[in-house]
């Protein structure tokens, strides 16, 4: 069904609010299309990796990095946000002292703003 322009109403009108109740129809041809394939137009991809020999260490992980991951991997009961030792320690709580702080100085903000000094 085609869409049409309402002159009345300025709006266009047709397609689902008239199709209500006709239930549904098989709109796919009885036939499916002709797929044209023409294979002088077509170049299919190379993998690279596949084609070209590989560089000697290209892709290995360097050890130093295999023993962060052994350090980091020990199931030691410790967080891993405290697994890199005094340094990460005293970065977690300078960080909460600093949320506690703050938080104190919302607080005590909010009770002069709501208790002003009176003059």
């Amino acid at each position: 069904m085609a869409y049409r322009f309402n002159s009345i109403s300025g709006k266009i009108v047709g397609g689902a609010a008239q199709r209500i109740g006709q239930g549904i129809r098989a709109s796919a041809p009885a036939e499916a299309p002709q797929i044209i394939f023409e294979s002088q137009k077509i170049k299919f991809p190379t993998i690279a990796s596949a084609t070209k020999p590989r560089r000697p260490g290209v892709g290995e992980v360097p050890p130093e990095l295999l023993q962060k991951y052994k350090h980091y991997q020990v199931d030691n009961n410790v967080p891993i946000h405290l697994k890199g030792g005094t340094t990460d320690m005293v970065l977690y709580y300078a960080t909460l002292v600093g949320c506690a702080v703050g938080i104190v100085e919302c607080f005590r903000y909010y009770y002069s703003a709501a208790f002003p000094k009176k003059a």
